[in-house]
């Protein structure tokens, strides 16, 4: 389970990021810190992220927009049908 404090970590290098951030308006910035958080305990599926986002009540756009952005970045890759953190991300 993620802690808030590990939480804010995330977001915080998130927001320092100028490939991730400079791109994104807030709400896809919240979403792309909440993809890394869940990433942060293991890989997930495509399925699994946007029930994650849907449980939160993110719009699928921004969430969609996060994750290509984190992927084009190098915070993310997809492997095997699942995302997960690149070491870039650690």
């Amino acid at each position: 389970m993620i802690t808030t404090d590990h939480a804010q970590l995330n977001r915080a290098a998130l927001a320092r990021s100028t490939a991730v951030g400079d791109s994104l308006d807030s709400a896809a910035t919240q979403a792309a810190g909440l993809i890394l958080d869940w990433l942060t305990d293991g890989p997930l599926s495509l399925n699994e992220l946007d029930r994650l986002a849907q449980e939160r009540g993110l719009s699928y756009q921004r969430v969609r927009e996060a994750r290509e952005t984190l992927v084009k970045a190098g915070r993310i890759r997809l492997r095997n049908r699942r995302f997960e953190l690149t070491r870039k991300a650690n």
